[in-house]
């Protein structure tokens, strides 16, 4: 797989199995398009909704994405079920990918203060041995 940049919103995708279908089935979902990529985005929905790739509120006209996939796959040539399971596992590999991603995506979050005290003890702008040691 090619490791180039493949964004969505965002959100680089690149690197990730199966982000070029997912990136367009993201798209056809939101324009209303039922296609082998939006039904792998309904399918996968939950998943992106977690990664801020599709807003919390988005309503889409596939309610059963996994049904949808397979008919559309039946109306093309070669083997629908070999198929299906070939985008499915993809699709599977994309979203334990993402979530690895999003899980070592470093905190853009500026440290707080009050949080930091509480967890260390420690103002941020002293070190531990430069404070009394309490004896």
């Amino acid at each position: 797989m090619k490791n180039e940049s493949i964004m969505c919103g965002n959100f680089d995708l690149g690197g990730l199995p199966g982000a070029e279908i997912v990136r367009e089935g993201i798209r056809d979902l939101m324009d209303g398009r039922i296609s082998v990529g939006s039904c792998l985005a309904a399918i996968a929905l939950p998943r992106l909704w977690a990664a801020g790739l599709v807003p919390r509120d988005f309503q889409h006209a596939i309610p059963h994405g996994e049904l949808t996939l397979y008919r559309l796959l039946r109306q093309e040539k070669g083997n629908a079920y070999a198929r299906y399971r070939a985008l499915i596992r993809e699709l599977v590999s994309f979203e334990h990918a993402l979530a690895t991603r999003i899980r070592k995506k470093p905190s853009t979050k500026k440290p707080n203060l009050i949080d930091h005290i509480q967890r260390t003890g420690v103002p941020l702008n002293e070190s531990p041995q430069a404070l009394p040691s309490g004896d």
